[in-house]
């Protein structure tokens, strides 16, 4: 028994996976920018903001976060299946 690879095939499919990943990792880290801009404005001032701005810093940044790490790992992961 055995496997057949057709390789320009994998080979594509790779370099969809890493263009989408690239592009995860890219919205993810202007995401994280806007939060951050949200985070350090002076000028929202009030519970209601500050209530805000915690619940973006520690829900949303770790999870953009783990979306990047887990990009990150579907990158190396394809590299290595070729």
């Amino acid at each position: 028994m055995s496997i057949r690879m057709i390789l320009p095939e994998v080979n594509k499919q790779t370099s969809s996976v890493e263009q989408m990943c690239y592009s995860y990792i890219s919205s993810m880290e202007l995401i994280k920018e806007s939060i951050n801009a949200f985070i350090i404005e002076t000028g929202l001032k009030g519970k209601t903001y500050d209530s805000a701005k915690a619940y973006f810093a520690k829900t949303y940044i770790p999870l953009a976060d783990g979306i990047i790490l887990l990009s990150e790992a579907m990158i190396e992961s394809h590299r290595q299946f070729l």
